[in-house]
């Protein structure tokens, strides 16, 4: 199945073709039948994401807080601290426009974001580690397109899920594949010891029960989420020294 746009009234365009308002999320918060108040499953998995990006956070922002009072020393390389604040301060602020972007509802209702800003994203929050990033776009009809605050949430979510099978360092390609028939996205991981493990490849089963998510598998959960917001599947294949996520 591909990408379709389950959502929107024609039914057939690519999700990547849909404007801001045919997001399936953009009505979230007016949906008729939504409820008044977090049951006790969606609230476990707010507190399971909030755990998740704090811990993702916290030691970068603990870095520029040790550096600040490390200034106060006078004996201190303040050339060295300076550059500790500056670098720390960039990892913040990348891994948190990438979490913006991939968990929040900003841009829900606001202008449709491109591939080159998702593809700018997942560039940012790898660089420093030990995954670095291969990107392409297959399609004329889709090169260059705006995508949807939904597509975009997918593509980084799915970076996020696959470099995460990637312990040792390694690669993550991803290839957004353009057709007739819509549009599917493809996410390799290659690298040594490259490996998804069993309890995040259950945790993309969109029918997982939440008690069983962990802060440390709830990305690979809200993935399969909104896999399934979006009418598509994720298939999941390995060989040696690499695995597949393939959405569509």
């Amino acid at each position: 199945m591909s990408l379709s746009a389950a959502a929107s009234p024609q039914g057939s365009a690519s999700v990547l073709g849909m404007k801001p308002q045919a997001d399936v999320f953009a009505a979230d918060a007016a949906t008729a039948g939504a409820p008044d108040t977090f049951g006790e499953g969606d609230l476990r998995l707010a507190q399971l994401l909030c755990s998740r990006l704090c811990h993702d956070l916290i030691g970068a922002a603990g870095a520029i807080s040790n550096g600040v009072e490390l200034l106060a020393d006078e004996a201190a390389d303040n050339a060295d601290i300076h550059d500790l604040i500056r670098l720390s301060g960039r990892q913040l602020n990348r891994r948190l426009a990438f979490y913006r972007q991939a968990f929040a509802m900003s841009g829900a209702q606001g202008p449709a974001s491109s591939l080159e800003e998702a593809r700018r994203l997942a560039v940012a929050f790898l660089d420093g580690g030990r995954v670095t990033l291969h990107w392409s776009v297959d399609g004329p009809e889709i090169a260059g397109d705006d995508i949807s605050a939904a597509l975009l949430r997918l593509v980084l979510c799915a970076v996020l899920v696959a470099s995460e099978g990637l312990g040792r360092g390694g690669t993550v390609s991803v290839r957004i594949e353009g057709g007739p028939l819509g549009t599917t996205l493809r996410i390799d991981g290659e690298g040594r010891g490259a490996d998804l493990s069993s309890v995040i490849r259950a945790a993309l089963d969109p029918e997982t029960a939440p008690e069983a998510i962990t802060a440390r598998t709830v990305p690979a959960y809200y993935l399969g989420q909104l896999s399934r917001q979006l009418k598509a599947r994720v298939d999941v294949a390995h060989r040696d020294g690499g695995f597949c996520l393939r959405i569509g």
